[in-house]
């Protein structure tokens, strides 16, 4: 086999992909980035990020950019539950420089990645795909790929690196070992709509005793608003996915009147099958990164984060065993490491939200909100993670004068 032009191929150019691939090229690695889409391109997502993530996209060089694309910047998180008479508003405050979370469509996130990612130095090839991995002694030492209408052809490599989702090939074609996997729970579903009247600077979020929804505003005057719902109760979107998400909708009297006014744009579209997993994300010549080693359910908004985070230790840990740093076992570890720290608490929180769509909120639930709803200096101070603990959420609720919520 000939000597690899290349220290590292990435299988994917989303989000995790070109962060990674931005990370290598900076620290001096020649990087070569594969994806069988063209940029710019959509992909399934409600692509909204919190405030934290947007200073990860300030450390990485692109917020100015993602700003510029004119996305609202969203410094209000409104949480209402309907049946339960609750509703309060909690406020970003800055942080790192930056104040507020955004909601940007991935044709236009992905789009700036890519871009960022040829200008740091990183070949990238759209239009071509994967077809199989070199092995040379047990090691993977490069892919197979093919473009669009060429003959396909070899490309040798240190290491290749999967982000290419959940339902990674590089992770199937390697065998990488999942030690956690929870089945499909709490399907999403989302369209765009126009002219949704309200607040156009807040992420807004309804939990009735069915449903979960979201309303995001995002790029050109538009608002993604999402339902998520029971695993059983799939069937009618599989029958009728448009006719089942403006009923779904209705069910909530304010959803109803804000959107009565607004024009749909694009399709409704979603999935039922989101499973969570937890795959070894590291062996001979291969590694993963974003979904394609740990998939946490969307419930809970972390994703972009979590690839961006990845990214990030991926990037330090190669990068120190290609230059003889450090012993590439002890790196790899490490990266494995720092990965999970960062992921197992929240999958197991995202898997606990996910189960409990389509089901009552529970009675503590409702206290704090409760609480929270009379008390906006403590909402804030929650929103901006300065409610540091179980106890002091306990003196909140104690100095509401909320009726106490009986199981």
């Amino acid at each position: 086999m000939r000597t690899p032009v290349w220290d590292a191929i990435i299988v994917g150019a989303r989000i995790a992909g070109t962060a990674t691939a931005i990370g290598l090229a900076r620290r001096g690695l020649r990087v070569l980035m594969l994806d069988r889409a063209a940029f710019p391109s959509d992909t399934l997502c409600t692509h909204y990020f919190q405030r934290d993530v947007a200073i990860q996209f300030a450390r990485l060089g692109v917020l100015d950019e993602i700003e510029a694309t004119g996305p609202p910047p969203l410094r209000k998180v409104r949480t209402v539950a309907p049946d339960d008479g609750i509703e309060f508003t909690e406020t970003m405050q800055q942080l790192g420089g930056v104040d507020a979370g955004y909601c940007v469509r991935r044709s236009v996130l992905d789009d700036i990645l890519v871009r960022a990612a040829r200008a740091a130095g990183v070949e990238v090839r759209e239009h071509t795909t994967i077809t199989g991995l070199i092995w040379e002694d047990g090691q993977v030492g490069g892919v197979e790929a093919e473009e669009t209408n060429k003959r396909g052809y070899k490309e040798p490599a240190r290491v290749v690196i999967g982000a290419d989702g959940r339902h990674s090939r590089v992770a199937r074609w390697t065998g990488a070992h999942t030690y956690e996997r929870a089945p499909a729970l709490a399907p999403h579903y989302y369209a765009y709509f126009r002219g949704v009247a309200g607040d156009g600077n807040a992420v807004e979020w309804f939990h009735t005793a069915r449903r979960r929804y979201a309303l995001l505003p995002t790029n050109d005057g538009l608002s993604c608003v999402s339902v998520a719902l029971p695993q059983h109760e799939i069937g009618p979107y599989r029958d009728a996915i448009e006719r089942s998400l403006l009923a779904d909708l209705r069910l909530v009297p304010e959803l109803a009147d804000r959107l009565a006014g607004a024009e749909r744009v694009g399709p409704v579209r979603g999935t039922g099958d989101i499973d969570s997993h937890l795959r070894v994300p590291a062996g001979p010549g291969w590694l993963l990164v974003g979904d394609a080693g740990a998939h946490i359910h969307p419930v809970k908004t972390r994703g972009i984060g979590l690839a961006l985070h990845d990214a990030d230790v991926l990037a330090e840990a190669l990068s120190a065993s290609l230059a003889g740093e450090r012993a590439p076992d002890e790196a790899l570890a490490d990266y494995h490491r720092l990965r999970d720290v960062e992921r197992e608490r929240l999958y197991q929180e995202a898997l606990a939200a996910a189960w409990m769509i389509g089901r009552p909120l529970p009675s503590e639930v409702l206290e704090a909100w409760a609480a929270l709803a009379q008390q906006p200096d403590a909402a804030t101070r929650w929103v901006n993670g300065r409610v540091r603990d179980d106890q002091e959420l306990q003196r909140i609720i104690e100095r509401s004068d909320a009726p106490q919520v009986q199981s």
